[in-house]
């Protein structure tokens, strides 16, 4: 079930295989967009999205999975009103974005092709030197879709469809991965593995060339603008951080230097053919997060997290930057931490944020801010502990879906002009089921770390702890820059769960410095620094926790995090030097940064420290994310190094380890077993 909206007093209603109905919020009324027949019809195919006039729908047959956000599939049009189907182009198409009406545009073999109206027009092409797995135009790379964009699309129509904007990317000079894709057993057609290549550059080494340029949508086949990076800041080696329409003649880019810690935002006007810096940032100990922001209808003012100062200390808060006087103006003041802004009413001038407060840093609030009064919206229903929200375009309603650790999702209605809540689906089946089973105990705490900030924690305890019993310690560590784990959501976390409810095992999550909800200073105390102080904190939070609970078993405690998460597991049991840990496990591990960079937090190089810990290395040969190398390296120095350890690997198998998930647990879990014994 999904709930989007369309208008700002309608939203789409879905509920998979029955049917799509438009709500009016207003008059609280529900008519049909797909009935019945139209399932039918469609049965078929999968369906992708709307036309903004609602008259057509996007449907893909055939999709291929590429990376984590792409894949490739044949797309159809369908006809709303006669009911017709036709297709888009003559191949499989990498993207496909709708425009204004009922015009798109669409990548095919990484050239941009535009339609100005699907019902009679054929698609005209913009560009015509794209190279599959070389040249993109308008589609993403491997390191734009995974590390810049988190999506495979790379073109922007303007608001009203006057312009597309459509970034490239030129691969050429990149150094190509490679690895084998073994395939199914027994197949004839497998004597000799796949070799799978793609374009994936490392530290110091060539990255993708970008440019941006915007198509004048009435004469298509006329010489595009070229929007230039700046680069006498930047530096000729630069990324494309984002790419918005601030009106419909101007377009918002933001650039970045290589290492992150530069960026510049340009305002291009194009009825005026000229692009303005508006605004220079720098982080000398940091880096720059790339945030998504708002316009006002004007064009002149933009809204979006930026990090600002409370005191000697700076935190995310909402900004308004107004492009006219070049200020900006702090909406959120204080030391809590804005985690995403969810609308902006020009009308009220209220803006709208999901907040982590500082003395409760678990909780994801839903504020807002207005003529300078700075109120918690969700405070007012219980459930509300981490709020996720959809606005509709003026923010005069939300869907907002609000939950607990302890409380399953309840969805409602939100109405800004009345500031209330109105219940659409509480989920009562589901807590119904859950009644049945036992769930863990929930404990969120802030516990001291020595002369370093407060970590924040939250354990996952047996339902039926017995007074006086001491239980095993499981941590499961992720503590990547920018992001916590410590969060008072409805998450029954699988394992976690499993552990707690089935093996007695107590679970913790722990946030040190480098995660996002602690300030800006405390997250970039890891900049350059990887593998240094969130290994130390987390190290010192365990020791914290065993002082402080006497039901936590000292002797039986272990760590194990996947990906980041698997480097930094591994780096606790080589900097455990009080010999917290009794064991640890690596899940597709970061082990070598000479792949990313920062040598000196390279595990490799430290491996004999490993040296009688129980250790288990874990990872999938088709990881197109942190590539199998890293743990061949480290199982080669190890066995080079004649230290004893475990290791599973996956064939074919990618980052999540999807395919294999029961082997996969059931052989971590067998892991713990001897851990403890």
């Amino acid at each position: 079930m999904s709930h989007c909206f369309i208008t700002d007093t309608e939203y789409l209603y879905k509920e998979p295989g029955i049917g799509v109905w438009r709500v009016d919020v207003t008059q609280e009324t529900y008519s049909p967009v797909l009935d019945e027949t139209d399932m039918i019809k469609i049965q078929n195919f999968s369906m992708s999205s709307f036309s903004q006039d609602m008259k057509y729908l996007l449907l893909t047959t055939n999709k291929q999975k590429k990376y984590r956000h792409s894949s490739t599939a044949d797309f159809w049009v369908y006809d709303l009103e006669t009911k017709s189907i036709l297709r888009l182009g003559k191949n499989p198409l990498d993207v496909v974005v709708w425009g204004s009406g009922r015009s798109l545009a669409y990548v095919s073999n990484n050239n941009v092709y535009y339609v100005r109206d699907v019902d009679t027009d054929s698609a005209v092409p913009l560009t015509s030197d794209g190279i599959p797995g070389e040249i993109y135009h308008g589609v993403t790379d491997w390191l734009y879709e995974e590390e810049m964009f988190n999506s495979a699309e790379a073109m922007w129509f303007s608001p009203a469809g006057s312009y597309l904007a459509v970034a490239s990317f030129n691969d050429s000079n990149v150094a190509t991965a490679t690895y084998p894709y073994y395939g199914q057993p027994s197949d004839l057609n497998n004597q000799y593995p796949e070799i799978v290549e793609f374009k994936y550059p490392k530290s110091g080494l060539t990255n993708p060339i970008v440019g941006l340029r915007v198509f004048k949508l009435d004469d298509p086949r006329g010489e595009p603008w070229n929007i230039p990076a700046p680069v006498d800041i930047v530096g000729l080696d630069h990324y494309l951080g984002r790419v918005n329409w601030a009106s419909e003649q101007n377009l918002i880019v933001l650039w970045l230097n290589r290492r992150q810690n530069v960026s510049v935002l340009v305002n291009c006007d194009l009825e005026k053919d000229k692009c303005s810096i508006v605004k220079e940032h720098s982080e000398s100990n940091g880096w720059i997060d790339v945030r998504t922001p708002f316009f006002d209808r004007s064009g002149n003012k933009m809204l979006e997290i930026q990090n600002l100062y409370n005191g000697d200390q700076r935190f995310p808060h909402a900004g308004r930057f107004n492009f006219l006087s070049l200020t900006t103006e702090d909406l959120s003041p204080g030391n809590s931490s804005v985690m995403e802004i969810l609308g902006w009413n020009q009308d009220t001038d209220t803006v709208y944020y999901v907040v982590s407060p500082g003395t409760m840093p678990w909780l994801r609030q839903m504020w807002a801010t207005s003529a300078g009064v700075v109120r918690c919206v969700s405070c007012r229903e219980p459930a509300c502990h981490h709020v996720s929200a959809s606005f509709s375009p003026g923010a005069s309603y939300a869907i907002v879906t609000c939950s607990s650790s302890l409380s399953a999702p309840k969805i409602f209605l939100y109405n800004s002009a009345t500031d209330s809540f109105k219940l659409i689906k509480d989920n009562s089946r589901l807590n119904e089921k859950l009644r049945h089973y036992m769930m863990p105990m929930i404990l969120f705490n802030v516990v001291s770390v020595g002369e370093n900030p407060l970590a924040h924690i939250k354990l996952l305890l047996p339902p039926e702890m017995k007074s006086g019993e001491k239980y095993p310690l499981i941590v499961r560590v992720y503590a990547g820059p920018g992001t916590s784990r410590v969060k008072d959501n409805f998450d029954l976390e699988y394992y976690n769960t499993y552990l707690s409810t089935n093996r007695s095992f107590i679970v913790a999550s722990i946030d040190v410095r480098g995660s996002g909800a602690m300030g800006v200073e405390a997250m970039h105390a890891v900049n350059n620094a990887l593998g240094t102080v969130e290994v130390t904190d987390t190290l010192a939070t365990i020791r914290s926790l065993i002082s402080v609970y006497s039901f936590i078993d000292p002797d039986r405690v272990g760590v194990w995090g996947w990906s980041y998460g698997g480097f930094v597991s591994t780096m606790m049991l080589i900097q455990d030097e009080h010999n917290t840990l009794r064991c640890g496990a690596a899940v597709a591990p970061v082990t070598s940064w000479l792949y990313y960079g920062y040598e000196r937090s390279d595990v490799i190089r430290q491996a004999e420290k490993l040296r009688g810990r129980k250790y288990l290395l874990v990872h999938g040969t088709d990881d197109d994310n942190v590539h199998f190398q890293h743990s061949m390296l480290l199982a080669k120095q190890l066995q080079h190094s004649d230290i004893d350890f475990q290791q599973m690997s996956y064939a074919d198998e990618k980052h999540s380890l999807l395919g294999v998930s029961r082997h996969f647990y059931h052989m971590l879990d067998h892991f713990w077993t001897k851990c403890f014994e």
